[in-house]
């Protein structure tokens, strides 16, 4: 999974990604130890994904979430959770 980070400065538009560091191989070498131990570990990766997603908004004063899945609702909540954002 990776997250493009579009800022509009001066005129021009920067793109930074953020890729996830859960892939498809270590799913698999996961799944191998249970079912109870993916689900452990994708929700643990899911939160240091989106955690990395937050250090880098950081920076901007007003942050615009849109996408076609719930992982914005997901990030959102996550950024509920930390003080140094205010939620509108």
């Amino acid at each position: 999974m990776q997250v493009p980070l579009m800022a509009l400065t001066s005129g021009t538009m920067e793109t930074k990604i953020i890729e996830s560091t859960l892939t498809h191989k270590e799913k698999e070498l996961t799944l191998h130890k249970g079912q109870k131990a993916m689900h452990h570990k994708e929700e643990h990766e899911q939160l240091v994904y989106y955690e990395a997603i937050a250090a880098e908004i950081k920076q901007y004063e007003e942050v615009l979430l849109f996408g076609p899945t719930d992982a914005k609702v997901e990030l959102l909540n996550c950024l509920k959770a930390d003080h140094n954002f205010l939620i509108k």
